[in-house]
């Protein structure tokens, strides 16, 4: 059986948002969100026992970081169509 971490699965909480004035969620291209998230799930992946879900959760942290990778190229062409 899977251990419970309530300290780490509290702060593990993708839910939070940000919005625009249109009420559009902009985390997506925000890459220090998800570049806090890949820290936080490395964090939680630390605390595990099981490989198998230390394993997935290295898997999620990566995949977080990946999203924060494709934020900061977003934010660097969309600089780019504003100066222009």
């Amino acid at each position: 059986m899977v251990e419970l971490l309530p300290d780490a699965i509290e702060s593990f909480d993708v839910a939070r948002s940000s919005k625009d004035a249109g009420g559009r969620v902009t985390q997506q291209y925000d890459a220090d969100f998800w570049h806090k998230r890949a820290e936080e799930a490395r964090a939680i992946a630390e605390l595990m026992s099981l490989s198998v879900a230390k394993r997935e959760m290295e898997f999620i942290a990566a995949a977080y970081d990946r999203l924060g990778d494709r934020a900061e190229r977003t934010a660097g062409r969309k600089g780019s169509r504003d100066r222009s």
